[in-house]
């Protein structure tokens, strides 16, 4: 194979990944907004954040590239982790009880117990 056909894959494959990226993203939005809401009670047990993977959410955009997590231990122990905007993320501590509300991998919102 010549020059220029080695040039002609590294530009298709450079020009994919943003595709697959896109496809990804709209596939997990598909999902998420296709599953029932889920209320049920729950434990935050742990908060993280990465700068990894910015295609999962238009939150990432608004907060600078960064997804935050945050990982539920549900009433049946059921262990949930769900992606949020910095907003939410500050809203809650580890350790925390209270009433978890989510979609598929969507956070929908966390009222700790008082």
């Amino acid at each position: 194979m010549n020059d220029f056909g080695y040039t002609i894959i590294v530009f298709l494959l450079f020009a994919a990944w943003p595709l697959y990226l896109t496809i990804k993203a709209e596939y997990r939005r598909y999902k998420n907004n296709h599953a029932p809401e889920i209320k049920v009670n729950a434990t935050a047990i742990k908060k993280s954040v990465t700068s990894d993977n910015i295609q999962y959410t238009n939150w990432a955009m608004r907060d600078g590239g960064t997804v935050f997590y945050g990982t539920f231990l549900t009433e049946d122990d059921k262990t949930v982790e769900l992606y949020m905007n910095g907003q939410k993320f500050v809203s809650f501590e580890e350790g925390d009880t209270g009433e978890l509300w989510y979609q598929g991998t969507r956070f929908l919102e966390f009222k700790k117990d008082e």
